[in-house]
């Protein structure tokens, strides 16, 4: 009786929640189970995948939920390494308003201009691709996190 009592609880819980939350657990759900065909009997995470994690724990505040394969400690795990790979080996701190000030530059790189293989190199932000412009162009590198990462984008030649 008790199952039978929680199951139509959970049920009914599920039919309350906006379309919104259920597009974004069937999302997370088919990419374990895709994970999962693809390994066979023990899952081989890719970079993709993580990124994908990433992604969504950033977006989405149920995320953990519906995780089978992966511990939510081992997401953070990978933001974590991201950040340290990616910034802190290569700047030195100086006190820890230099560090939130980093971290928040490196917060805005992260979704504004790094693509993400797993989002088939788009950004989270969704920065649409510039197009080449008509005639003669160049490649103009703009420096971010104070020249460490660069985002491209055409420029016209004179």
């Amino acid at each position: 009786m008790f199952k039978v009592t929680l199951l139509l609880l959970r049920t009914l819980v599920s039919a309350c929640r906006n379309r919104a939350d259920l597009v974004l657990e069937i999302l997370a759900l088919g990419q374990q189970l895709a994970t999962f065909a693809l390994s066979g009997r023990r899952p081989c995470v890719t970079s993709a995948d993580r990124w994908f994690w990433i992604v969504l724990r950033r977006r989405w505040a149920r995320w953990s939920d519906v995780l089978i394969f992966v511990k939510p400690e081992t997401v953070i795990r990978w933001l974590i390494g991201s950040v340290r790979r990616e910034l802190l080996d290569h700047v030195v701190i100086f006190n820890e308003r230099h560090l939130r000030r980093l971290l928040a530059d490196y917060v805005a790189y992260y979704h504004d201009d790094r693509t993400h293989l797993g989002l088939d190199k788009a950004t989270p932000a969704s920065r649409s691709v510039a197009p080449c412009p008509e005639g003669d162009a160049e490649v103009v590198a703009l420096p971010r996190l104070g020249g460490l990462h660069h985002r491209y984008t055409w420029r016209a030649v004179a």
